[in-house]
């Protein structure tokens, strides 16, 4: 009996360690809904609100770490046994196939969809934690022991070492520097503070030293997408690896100069190919700069930006990992204007495109918030002072709509990229919630989550919402709350001393559907309704100070309301929309004209006529010419200068080729648009001399 159970436990714990060597893990069989034939028409809830199937969620609070199950409805949350006690944080991997669980002692890993126990990592006291996106490899990292203090020396040893203090000091610090973001030797494995493991087995791949833990560059070691790669942030350089030997031989490495911080497109499962972006801050007068690589070639640059008043940078990718947003900061705003700094939003794309999205001109003031549609066709941001202003972008970087102007700092698609959250959380707003459908500018719902809830999150399926306030940001009135997408409250629990995290398992196979119209008959539950939060009980105000309101929505005497300056939905036209637009206007100013054919590179028009003068002779002739703009002496000096600035570049850009120089694609485009500058700029001149 002992040796059955012994190849029993065994056995099991190869199929754990082969269901992480392959992602797909074996889930267990999908709740289906009922047939539409036994379906009621009076359910409260519309039955295109429910979802295929029940959906896990992490809860970790003061007395450990649970998992509970959201039931298909949203009606019912079931609770599991407890899984660990005394964690502290929660990870899901991308893929949402490994739980980790991170304690003072160790860091637990179990199996994200039956929780079944993986291994376990000796590694005390985590201060971060990441899993790569497949879910295969996790990395750690902990504060390095204090040095111990030198023992006091004699007088003599002191004073015959007081003339080399300074230069010893110069030396132990550009040691320290060259060591820094280094890799570590074998000798000194056991010192590094930053380790990688491996989660089917729980083995120790390597040990690296990394003096300092910044959060906004953290994690310093990634893998690609398909876990094909390994990279990692050194002084000046990233070096590649392959993706189970980290730290140990270099397969590639990445010059750029000042660099601080890079990212992989592997939060995109559909991304075609490996792409990452750099940034390297300013340094002695130089700009920053933001760099968009492919792998392997990286010398191959696809798209760069450089810029000034930019300390910090943070990526976000689109699903497809062929484009980027790009939210820089800088501590100190140089136009004084704020206090706070200055921030500013890039674009980088694949196919060359790299541009700053002009939002001053839209509203003064910093970028709350930036989001991805999960198809990766547009971006939503969130900008300006409160009342701030929220507007989705398309992927080229121009307007599509502006949703409204209103107290909100946070934005969230829905997985099926049909719903938009829109939500004003943490910051000392109110909490409110703002569900929209933008490509129909339609207001869902509006409700009120927890006052000071800063976390937000969708769950797989796009139709539920969490909302939580959460230890160690705020130590009261820990809870969290499930709605609907429309507003409908399904869950709430308040019982909490305290709530460090909680969270939706990431699971890629829930199906997404569009909304159907059935769905939208819930209505959001009103006052004295069961399903209804109870009213929160009001501090005393004098009558003459009451309804007023500060920005946030905090009750403060001599203040005046404010008024929420939405004037509502606008949507904007593209570049396409408005050639059409000029064409339907000049068509309805003269009707007897006829339509413009156009033309094939065959020299004849669509309909198949030839395309000789009789052809042409119908329309007048002020509408085949093109028509000449009238530029006041000073900006045809302004454009003169601004062309002949160009030129110099072209020179400077020729004079480096003729030296050897290897220029990229947009500088070869800057050279062969040389004399069409050229013509350019005698035709003004010829227009001043004239």
């Amino acid at each position: 009996d002992g040796k059955g159970a012994e190849a029993e436990k065994k056995k099991k714990n190869h199929n754990c360690a082969g269901s992480l060597a392959h992602p797909q893990v074996t889930r267990p069989p999908l709740q289906r809904r009922q047939s539409t034939s036994t379906c009621n028409n009076n359910h409260n809830m519309a039955d295109s609100d429910v979802v295929s199937q029940d959906q896990h969620m992490v809860l970790v609070d003061g007395k450990g770490a649970s998992v509970h199950t959201l039931s298909a409805d949203g009606s019912s949350l079931s609770s599991t046994a407890l899984v660990q006690p005394q964690v502290e944080r929660a990870v899901y991997s991308e893929n949402g196939a490994v739980l980790a669980l991170v304690s003072s002692t160790q860091v637990a890993l179990f199996d994200g969809c039956t929780q079944a126990p993986l291994c376990v990592v000796p590694e005390a006291q985590v201060v971060a934690t990441s899993l790569s996106p497949l879910g295969r490899y996790l990395v750690t990292w902990k504060r390095l022991p204090p040095k111990p203090r030198p023992q006091p020396s004699s007088s003599g040893a002191e004073n015959r070492s007081s003339g080399n203090d300074g230069e010893q000091k110069e030396e132990r610090a550009e040691k320290e520097e060259e060591s820094t973001g280094e890799e570590s030797s074998e000798g000194s494995q056991e010192n590094g503070n930053l380790a990688v493991w491996e989660c089917s087995s729980g083995r120790l791949m390597t040990r690296l030293l990394q003096k300092h833990y910044d959060v906004d560059v953290w994690p310093t070691v990634q893998w690609s997408a398909d876990e094909s790669v390994a990279a990692r942030l050194c002084r000046n350089q990233v070096h590649f690896y392959a993706p189970d030997k980290v730290g140990c031989s270099v397969l590639h490495r990445l010059q750029c100069e000042n660099v601080a911080r890079f990212s992989f497109n592997n939060h995109c499962p559909t991304a075609t190919s490996v792409r990452l972006v750099t940034f390297a801050t300013e340094k002695k007068g130089k700009p920053a700069q933001l760099t968009l690589h492919s792998y392997p070639d990286t010398e191959r640059v696809l798209a760069s930006k450089n810029f000034y008043n930019a300390e910090t940078a943070s990526f976000e990718w689109n699903r497809t990992g062929d484009a980027l947003l790009a939210t820089t900061t800088s501590l100190v705003d140089k136009t004084g204007k704020s206090y706070y700094g200055s921030t500013g939003l890039y674009l980088l794309d694949a196919k060359g495109t790299a541009q700053r999205i002009d939002l001053e001109t839209r509203a003064q003031g910093p970028v709350h918030d930036t989001c991805w549609a999960p198809n990766g066709r547009r971006f939503a941001v969130v900008y300006g002072y409160m009342p701030s202003t929220t507007t989705v972008f398309s992927r080229s970087g121009e307007a599509e709509a502006d949703l409204c102007t209103a107290h909100r700092n946070q934005v969230l698609w829905a997985p099926s990229s049909h719903l938009l959250m829109v939500g004003g959380l943490g910051g000392g707003l109110k909490g409110e919630v703002d569900v929209w459908e933008p490509l129909k500018l339609r207001k869902l719902s509006t409700f009120i989550a927890q006052t000071g809830a800063p976390f937000a999150q969708w769950s797989p399926c796009g139709r539920r919402l969490i909302t939580a306030v959460l230890s160690p940001r705020l130590n009261v009135d820990n809870g969290f709350r499930v709605w609907s997408f429309t507003g409908q409250l399904l869950q709430q629990r308040d019982d909490f001393e305290r709530l460090y995290a909680v969270r939706f398992r990431p699971d890629p196979e829930v199906p997404r559907r569009p909304l159907s119209p059935r769905s939208l008959e819930a209505k959001a539950p009103v006052a004295g309704d069961p399903a209804a939060p109870p009213a929160k009980k009001q501090p005393y105000r004098h009558p003459n100070f009451r309804n007023r309101q500060a920005v946030g929505g905090r009750g403060v005497v001599g203040l005046t309301p404010i008024v929420e300056a939405d004037s509502g939905p606008k949507r904007y036209l593209t570049a396409a929309q408005k050639r059409q637009e000029q064409a339907r206007a000049a068509a309805a100013a003269d009707p007897n004209a006829k339509p413009r054919r156009r033309r094939n590179n065959k020299g004849r028009s669509d309909d198949g006529g030839s395309d000789g003068s009789a052809a042409s002779s119908d329309a007048p002739q002020a509408a085949q010419a093109p028509v000449q703009e009238k530029l006041t002496p000073e900006e045809v000096a302004k454009r003169v200068r601004a062309l002949k600035k160009k030129l110099r570049q072209i020179d400077a850009l020729e004079q480096r080729k003729r030296e050897g120089a290897k220029l990229t694609d947009a500088q070869q485009i800057k050279l062969a648009d040389k004399n069409n500058l050229i013509k350019t700029l005698k035709g003004l001149e010829s227009q001043t001399s004239s």
